[in-house]
């Protein structure tokens, strides 16, 4: 057996007992050890540590299902979906959509998933790289002819949530330090969120529906002047100074650039 044959089918013994017969004459039964136990050994600390990670990167789910119930779940989410990137910073970025697609909790607890959404989007922009935020010195001295051509961007690994259900709520009555007691209705008008980081802090915005529009097209790499009259169609009357200047000054755009 070729090294990289050995390697894979070690890989796929620990994710998945299947005692293959091709280890048998690489892993030797040691002591009251057999080949199998030995190998369960390193499956128990690699599918443990997959648990750790998930419940570092989601603490809010944890302490809404319990200790015993997020285990199952993890074990469950590690069956399905492989990881395969070098870092574990990057573990769990499909959990939220497990959880979506996951019956038995989407009946009892709808949000959930959303509420994964979330945290997952506070994880990525805890471990982002600082930025600089947009310079308006050198924005003032773009020509009138290059307006057309500008086009924003968003800080680093920053997130636009969409959810039906009070998320940030129930995110915020769940850290540790909350001392938030008051009932949360399920029935609350949808929240629009932006997570980002900036100077070492992470922030959690509420947008109104007009800057979540104009942040969506920024995010999507749209000129300005096409934003501008996309959302001039959907309503005349909206103050795009006013959503251009609240975007700068609440630290949401970190560049620009000209459209070839």
């Amino acid at each position: 057996m070729e090294l990289n044959e050995l390697q894979a089918a070690f890989l796929s013994e620990v994710r998945e007992a299947k005692s293959d017969d091709a280890l048998k004459a690489h892993v030797k039964n040691r002591g009251c050890l057999s080949w199998q136990q030995r190998i369960a050994i390193y499956r128990d600390s690699f599918k443990g540590n997959l648990i750790a990670c998930l419940k570092a990167a989601y603490p809010v789910c944890l302490r809404l299902v319990g200790e015993e119930y997020f285990s199952a779940l993890a074990l469950r989410y590690i069956a399905i979906y492989e990881h395969r990137q070098p870092s574990l910073v990057c573990y769990g970025d499909q959990f939220a959509d497990f959880l979506a697609h996951f019956e038995p909790v989407q009946r009892v607890l709808p949000y959930l998933s959303d509420v994964a959404r979330l945290e997952w989007a506070y994880h990525l922009a805890l471990d982002s790289p600082e930025y600089d935020t947009l310079n308006c010195r050198a924005l003032s001295q773009v020509s009138d002819a290059e307006h057309m051509r500008l086009i924003f961007m968003l800080p680093p690994a920053s997130t636009l949530l969409y959810s039906d259900f009070p998320i940030y709520m129930i995110w915020k009555m769940n850290q540790p330090e909350s001392t938030l007691q008051s009932e949360i209705s399920l029935a609350s008008e949808p929240q629009l969120l932006f997570v980002f980081r900036y100077d070492w802090h992470v922030y959690i915005e509420h947008l109104s529906t007009n800057e979540f529009e104009m942040l969506t097209q920024i995010q999507q790499g749209r000129c300005f002047a096409d934003i501008c009259e996309y959302l001039l169609q959907k309503d005349s009357a909206i103050d795009m100074n006013a959503i251009f200047a609240t975007c700068v000054g609440r630290k949401w755009l970190t560049g620009f650039r000209l459209s070839p």
